[in-house]
């Protein structure tokens, strides 16, 4: 049932971009939309669109699918009948479909389903994504200081650049230099792990 049946005053606020309106309705579906844009989904022809997991990319990706359905030409359009629900969800799987293009993925020529299917994570994904997670974590407690704060500000509680200058009291070019060697410390560190054997707490054991 759609989330503006029997309200119309909310359907009404929504339309005319009251701001409280639209924070109800982000409030009610970020999260599908966040999973969708992070797990992929179904396609036409039992293809599949993979999702992104980078972070930030992927925060870019929700703000944008909410940007898109909270313009004033897309909230007046919608008349309150139908599920909004598979309405943001297709504007979601829009950008997915735009996404994997840019990044030069050929997507089959079949008009995608209706009815936007979320695809469910496997035990292989959650396995990867466990193994990542841990080697990460015992890459950041080998870390030494300053490195090490500059990771949990930066990358944990995800300041901005210029913020992370101003608390650690140095220049904006000394934190992109420390993101830089993070960044490559790091994909040498996973390399390693995955030749050498995955942390043990990557797989349960």
């Amino acid at each position: 049932m759609t989330l503006f049946h029997g309200r119309r005053a909310l359907l009404d606020a929504f339309r005319k971009g009251e701001r409280a309106a639209m924070a109800e309705v982000y409030g009610t579906y970020v999260g599908d939309v966040g999973r969708l844009l992070q797990r992929g989904c179904r396609l036409g022809g039992g293809h599949t669109l993979p999702g992104v997991r980078e972070p930030q990319r992927h925060r870019d990706l929700v703000q944008e699918v909410f940007l898109k359905a909270f313009a004033a030409p897309a909230r007046q359009a919608y008349d309150g009948l139908r599920d909004y629900r598979p309405y943001i969800l297709r504007i979601a799987r829009n950008l997915l479909v735009d996404e994997a293009r840019t990044g030069g993925r050929l997507i089959p020529v079949e008009e995608p389903m209706d009815e936007v299917e979320i695809v469910e994570e496997v035990p292989e994904e959650n396995l990867e994504w466990r193994r990542l997670r841990a080697a990460t974590l015992e890459f950041c407690a080998a870390t030494k200081s300053p490195l090490r704060e500059f990771i949990q500000l930066r990358f944990v509680e995800d300041l901005s650049q210029r913020d992370l200058a101003e608390k650690m009291k140095v220049t904006r070019r000394q934190v992109r230099t420390w993101e830089e060697q993070v960044r490559a410390d790091l994909q040498r560190y996973l390399a390693e792990c995955e030749k050498r054997g995955w942390p043990s707490s990557a797989t349960g054991s």
